[in-house]
């Protein structure tokens, strides 16, 4: 999942085969309680026997309308375009994938969605074959087809829709320069790579194996998308349903409405329950406001909820300390690490990397940010949700940082008095933070310059190869819990351009070929254990300065009723919902 949003949004990686079932692994994330108090093991599945309906929430009653208070609109929801978290978790109410995710606790199962199962290969993973169930419908009632699956997978090669993940695509391709291979339908060329051999049955051909396959088709990317109701970059407004609910209306950056679908059939869907009879989405408002909002809980409040913004430091030691509050709170370990990225092309001694890492005033910020109940310090690029995740600390940096230790590498390199450029986003927080790491740099020996950027601009701007910046901000998410989505996209240097999420800009040559061995092992638990040593060998380099180990933190209002963490998105999820009477 794509990177923090100038470090105020959160934003948003084996397979299923003949067997019935298998488990791809488990995964120890710090736990339910801030700052590692206790472990909880998310246990990740593959149910290749699931069936509709989806089990029911316990205490679930149908009827009533959610309020969702956002800060801001969604970026996109056309399933082609989209990759941020919360974008997901509610792109999941409207649209149907091949396959999907059931979470019940802290067991995650992939299953199949659309498909009645996760995938079948007989070739090792070069060849996957799905057949759709029975009675999957879009809102008009129309059947959904295998046509629709190719099509919905073909628009992701469109050159316009450039902002969701490019796995499939480039597995297809066998290259990262995917749309020249092929460039989407709207020219009237059709991938010969999916075939439709009839209307339930859909065959996907990769020049290589690709064992992953499933779990990229559960991202929206693998979504169906009937040809007749493409509207194109209108699409992006209101996507034609397949899931339980549609968009009534839409005012951008002001409201959404969701209303049932009422051609959606539960029982052929394994995944979605739909109990809320609406959907009112307002947009704008700022998440101290919200927060605020939903703590005093008057009125239709008390239905309220935010599908993104995470409580606000002002009020988390409220919440935390008191017991209504803090029982209707989602909370937990998410897939997301955060760091500083380090601009390797222009501080190119490792000596001076280290400094900046010993310099580096975590505790500081993490006090700015709320405290350990923001999440706890990391020490390694991934999150401890990976499978094959193995606890390591290189450097022993301490929280508060080690100026003098840093002082002493400068001076080792020739280098005291170091400037350092360091961008962030132009937002209060974003202000406070850029206070405190100067004031961290300077301690140590660096002069810094601070570089405000438009929050807008803020990714476009440091994935810039050409960038004038030394050090910014960064975060990623699993987009499922493989370090194959993590370390090939923050760390290939063959795809670093702008855009790219590689925006400590390495590009070592034993890295890369090390990423293309380790994403051709099947075994995810061999694969896991590789990642982890791989994730060891980065850090040597110190493009990146580990931060935090996210940590979600989401009020709701006393008449919510099936409010989680969905596991994999680290965000409320918003399937199970309902209205307390």
């Amino acid at each position: 999942m794509a990177v923090l949003l100038a470090a105020a949004l959160l934003l948003t990686g084996c397979g299923g085969g003949d067997d019935d079932s298998s488990t791809p692994g488990a995964s120890s994330a710090p736990g339910d309680k801030p700052s590692g108090e206790e472990r909880v093991v998310y246990r990740y599945g593959i149910d290749n026997e699931a069936e509709g309906p989806a089990p029911a929430v316990e205490g679930a009653v149908p009827g009533g309308t959610v309020r969702v208070y956002n800060v801001v609109d969604f970026g996109h929801l056309d399933p082609a375009r989209i990759y941020s978290n919360y974008e997901q978790a509610t792109s999941l109410l409207m649209t149907r994938a091949l396959t999907g995710y059931r979470q019940s606790g802290s067991d995650v199962s992939l299953v199949g969605d659309l498909a009645t199962n996760t995938g079948v290969t007989k070739d090792g993973g070069k060849t996957w074959t799905y057949t759709l169930r029975d009675g999957v419908t879009w809102e008009d009632g129309s059947p959904i087809t295998s046509a629709d699956v190719k099509y919905g997978l073909e628009r992701s090669f469109e050159k316009t829709y450039v902002e969701g993940p490019t796995y499939l695509q480039t597995w297809f391709a066998d290259s990262q320069d995917f749309r020249k291979y092929y460039a989407g339908p709207y020219g009237g060329k059709s991938l010969d790579a999916i075939r439709t051999p009839d209307a339930k049955t859909i065959v996907l051909k990769f020049p290589k194996a690709q064992p992953d396959v499933p779990f990229a088709l559960a991202m929206p990317a693998g979504a169906a998308v009937k040809k007749s109701a493409d509207t194109r970059a209108k699409y992006d407004l209101d996507p034609f349903a397949s899931g339980p609910y549609k968009i009534e209306a839409h005012k951008v950056d002001k409201s959404m409405t969701l209303v049932p679908n009422t051609n959606w059939k539960p029982e052929s869907d394994p995944i979605r329950t739909a109990y809320v009879d609406k959907f009112e989405f307002a947009f704008g408002e700022l998440p101290l406001a919200t927060n605020q909002r939903l703590i005093a809980a008057n009125g239709e409040d008390q239905a309220g909820m935010t599908s993104v913004d995470q409580v606000s430091p002002e009020v988390l030691a409220q919440v935390v300390s008191t017991p209504d509050l803090l029982q209707r709170t989602v909370s937990g370990y998410t897939p997301f690490s955060t760091y500083q990225a380090i601009n390797t092309k222009r501080i190119t001694d490792l000596r001076v990397r280290k400094a900046l890492m010993y310099a580096y005033p975590r505790q500081q910020i993490r006090q700015i940010l709320g405290g350990p109940n923001n999440g706890d310090f990391a020490t390694t690029i991934g999150s401890p949700t990976l499978v094959g995740h193995e606890e390591s600390d290189l450097f022993n940096v301490p929280p508060a940082g080690d100026p003098e230790k840093a002082r002493a590498l400068l001076t080792e390199a020739g280098k005291l008095g170091q400037k350092i450029v360091y961008a962030f986003g132009a937002l209060p927080r974003g202000e406070q933070i850029a206070v405190a790491v100067v004031d961290g740099l300077e301690k140590a020996g660096f002069t810094v310059v601070k570089k405000a950027i438009d929050p807008k601009n803020f990714s476009e701007q440091v994935s810039d190869p050409d960038n004038k910046f030394d050090l910014y901000y960064g975060g990623w998410g699993a987009d499922w819990p493989s370090g194959s989505t993590v370390y090939p996209v923050l760390f290939d240097g063959r795809k670093i351009s702008t855009g790219s999420y590689n925006t400590a800009l390495l590009n070592d040559p034993a890295i890369n070929s090390e990423i293309d061995e380790i994403s051709l092992i099947a075994d995810p638990v061999e694969a896991g254990k590789r990642w982890a040593a791989l994730d060891r060998k980065i850090l040597e380099q110190v493009p990146v300065i580990p931060d935090l180990y996210d940590r979600a933190q989401q009020l709701y209002g006393p008449k919510i009723g099936g409010a989680e963490l969905d596991i994999v998105l680290g965000i409320i999820s918003m399937n199970g919902i309902f209205v307390r009477p």
